[in-house]
């Protein structure tokens, strides 16, 4: 803003004034128009501000993401993420696509957060290279991972990956739950922290070309009237996002920072946290040390997120593009 030119009152009434400025040739019509306009603007409301509409996206700059913590899941394991954008949500395309576009997980799971309402210290992931392209999606997908003592587990080779040995304990793939949440607002990108709330299962494909079409929230909505989605009762996940410039204005922020307005006005009031009481790490084994017993988890779960995906598909073919859409992988 301070190398811009100078710009004249004179200029800029111009502009505002539009076709009438025609009629403005004289300092005396330049002054009763400003006075006419203004007073009139004394008496309606002005137009809600976006904070994101400071500076326009640059691929270069890229993009900053971080699933910081769900609230109210209605499962008792352990809860992991990935974050991946639509389009191209290469890993709902399973091989070979899942490589072009890898999904980013996040993992660094606080193991004094409660079992209903788990946190992640991951901080914010960069994604540069993203091409802009208007209903850009951010897709946020978590995975309960469920630990069981081999003995317990009744564990075949088939339920371990190799080089477990007998006394690791055994995990599993458990429940599901994802949200989205648009990436960009006219040209720039979006910015603040959001609660949104999270619907039952993973994403599929029906959803995920819904999404490529129109805005994101509108999308949900639909898709939702018509139950190809359905909302997991008071569960949502709150995350941060910014243009990689301004990942300094979102670092902390209050309970009265968090944007709710994507939560559904007729059941706001549930998505207020209900902690069960019972910490992460008393979920951790008794045989096991808690970090060295988060190191095996955190590890499954990578190898998990690389070698499947969470669901069968039929589509033999990338899914369609159109021009301007980014294939890059993503940065770690």
């Amino acid at each position: 803003m301070g190398n811009r030119s100078l710009v004249r009152v004179r200029e800029v009434i111009s502009r505002l004034a539009g076709s009438s400025s025609r009629g403005l040739m004289t300092d005396e019509f330049l002054s009763d128009w400003v006075n006419k306009t203004f007073t009139e603007k004394m008496t309606a409301t002005p137009q809600s501000f976006q904070l994101c509409c400071v500076s326009p996206y640059l691929v270069t700059s890229g993009i900053k993401v971080s699933v910081d913590m769900a609230q109210n899941l209605p499962w008792s394991g352990f809860t992991f993420a990935h974050i991946c954008f639509n389009p191209p949500a290469a890993y709902y395309y399973g091989q070979p696509w899942m490589k072009y576009d890898r999904a980013t997980s996040v993992h660094d799971i606080d193991m004094n957060s409660d079992l209903r309402c788990p946190a992640w210290r991951d901080g914010f992931k960069t994604f540069t290279r993203r091409i802009f392209q208007k209903y850009l999606t951010l897709i946020i997908h978590l995975h309960e991972i469920v630990t069981q003592e081999p003995e317990a587990s009744g564990a075949d080779s088939n339920q371990t990956w190799p080089g477990q040995s007998s006394h690791t304990p055994v995990f599993r793939s458990g429940s599901q739950a994802w949200t989205a949440l648009g990436v960009f607002y006219k040209g720039y990108c979006n910015l603040g922290v959001f609660q949104l709330p999270l619907y039952q299962g993973a994403p599929s494909q029906t959803a995920l070309r819904s999404l490529r079409s129109g805005n994101c929230w509108k999308r949900l909505h639909e898709l939702e009237l018509k139950k190809t989605i359905v909302r997991l009762e008071a569960a949502s996940v709150t995350l941060r996002i910014a243009d990689g410039r301004r990942q300094e204005e979102v670092t902390t922020y209050s309970p009265q920072e968090v944007n709710l307005m994507y939560l559904p006005e007729d059941a706001i009031a549930s998505y207020t946290a209900q902690p069960s009481g019972r910490s992460l790490a008393e979920l951790v084994p008794g045989t096991q040390q808690a970090e060295d017993f988060k190191k095996l988890l955190v590890n499954w779960y990578r190898k998990y997120l690389m070698s499947s995906h969470p669901q069968s598909t039929t589509d033999q073919m990338w899914p369609q593009q159109t021009p301007g859409e980014d294939v890059h992988p993503s940065d770690p």
